[in-house]
């Protein structure tokens, strides 16, 4: 339908919150904040023309561009410095462009009186001067160039604090605390010149040879009873301050049979002993986590497979690592958990452990040998190795009337021993019928439930003419659905 135009041109009747806003003039305002209506006509500012106070700068101008102000609750805007560890005391700062080839973004702060040029790298005039858009939020100061022409990528400039790759007892590999520049653009680990690999690590750790900086390791092992199977793709994403994240990267492809998947996330570093990371690693000082994602075979879609903070880690923490490392986390068998219990050799091949052989884990001793006695049992477990601080895991021991469990260290090196009185009191059994080749398999397993050391021992099993089976059933000790997984990291 035809439309009219209504000119408002006339604002001098000021303000009036008396009548409503459907009867005052149509001079008058309604709503009136920090504006003046003195003059016919216009609506202008409230305040008056002050000199600014900052040193004069001989920027090339580009008239309607490259002049901003701002506010920051950290001062030194104007100069970016490593571990700078700027107050919070606030400071209020100007952006002036030097639009022509020298690609700088000049910064003055009002707090120290003093220009500096800290946002650099926007060198193309292609196209033209630059014509520089400026964006303030959460912190910090994005630019961009408005002249189409130049191949100038958007820049950010803000405030980053962050204690990164903290360790079991919370002290930090890396504490940023200083003013950053970086490209705006949320990029992939590809596009930070950080390659991401796959290693395997079922019988050793990464080696020297896959040590090497900007690299990230996607270390990886299996267990058995799980519940992959199939082609699987693994990739990460950096995630930025805020939570956002940037594309995968596609780190390679693993074949799984009914399998528990463990992954362990290593990243490289030239100067990684404690204390002496002195810059971000991934390249971007706003990257604060990794995502780990996982995708089956043909299908395009990815799914989140684990979320890991690059500031707190995981339950340990972050823990230093080098090529000295390779068998770190592995089991190694120690020689302080042999029995004494009477037992025959097994022709079949079963390990037998009472003839005097060492061995890491062992049944030790049975109060009674009888069939279906309810007895206790000694057990020995010895590893020689250090698999990690706090490290705990579990042996498992089926042969008995029902499968027991035992948590035990994976970090202790000296021989655990349950016998006697707790803590670690001998273990409540009920044997099973007699025979003199009765095998009892017992398991090393890690905090996943894969497993680390099998082993058969056979004990002879006498006859009691006036025992009887037990009821069918476990009790405390049963099988409580251990095994099957899905993938763990």
């Amino acid at each position: 339908m035809p439309k009219q135009i209504y000119k408002i041109d006339q604002f001098h009747g000021g303000l009036n919150n008396n009548s409503d806003a459907r009867d005052i003039d149509e001079n008058e305002l309604s709503v009136a904040t920090d504006v003046m209506v003195d003059e016919i006509g216009k609506i202008t500012m409230m305040g008056g023309i002050d000199a600014q106070g900052a040193a004069a700068r001989t920027n090339q101008i580009n008239p309607g561009y490259g002049l901003f102000q701002f506010s920051h609750d950290r001062v030194d805007g104007h100069t970016s410095v490593a571990a700078a560890d700027d107050p919070e005391t606030g400071a209020d700062y100007f952006a002036f462009s030097e639009p022509d080839n020298a690609g700088t973004v000049d910064i003055y702060s009002a707090e120290d009186t003093t220009w500096g040029s800290p946002i650099t790298g926007m060198t193309d005039n292609t196209g033209g001067l630059r014509k520089d858009a400026f964006y303030f939020v959460d912190g910090a100061l994005r630019i961009s160039d408005g002249e189409f022409g130049n191949t100038n990528v958007n820049k950010w400039y803000g405030y980053t604090y962050a204690k990164l790759f903290q360790t079991s007892g919370g002290t930090p590999e890396l504490t940023l605390n200083q003013w950053s520049l970086q490209n705006q653009e949320l990029k992939s680990f590809t596009d930070l010149s950080i390659t991401v690999a796959l290693d395997d690590c079922s019988a050793a750790n990464p080696d020297a040879t896959a040590l090497v900086a900007d690299k990230i390791i996607l270390g990886w092992w299996t267990a058995e009873d799980g519940g992959w199977n199939g082609t699987y793709a693994l990739g990460v994403t950096p995630v930025y301050i805020g939570g956002q994240e940037g594309p995968i990267t596609d780190a390679g492809n693993i074949t799984l049979f009914n399998q528990i998947l463990n992954v362990q996330v290593y990243i490289g570093h030239p100067t990684i002993d404690n204390g002496t990371i002195s810059s971000h690693p991934l390249n971007d000082n706003r990257i604060i986590g990794i995502n780990l994602y996982i995708r089956s075979f043909p299908s395009d879609d990815w799914y989140i497979l684990k979320e890991i903070d690059l500031k707190t880690g995981g339950k340990f923490g972050w823990s230093q690592y080098d090529d000295t490392h390779t068998a770190v986390g592995f089991w190694t068998d120690g020689d302080g958990a042999d029995g004494s219990d009477a037992s025959v050799n097994d022709s079949d091949g079963a390990t037998v452990f009472n003839d005097g052989t060492a061995q890491s884990v062992a049944i030790r001793a049975l109060a009674s040998t009888d069939e279906y006695a309810e007895t206790t049992m000694d057990l020995g477990v010895h590893g020689a190795t250090n698999m990690g601080t706090g490290r705990t895991g579990t042996v498992r021991i089926s042969g008995f009337e029902s499968v027991i469990y035992r948590e035990i260290s994976l970090e202790s090196t000296s021989a655990q021993i349950f016998t006697g009185s707790a803590p670690n009191a001998a273990i409540p059994v009920v044997n099973p019928s007699n025979g003199n080749k009765k095998k009892f398999t017992l398991e090393i397993l890690d905090e996943n439930y894969g497993l680390l050391k099998k082993s058969v021992q056979t004990i002879q099993i006498d006859v009691d003419a006036d025992a009887e089976p037990p009821p069918t059933g476990g009790g405390d000790d049963d099988d409580g659905g251990y095994g099957g997984s899905g993938g763990s990291t």
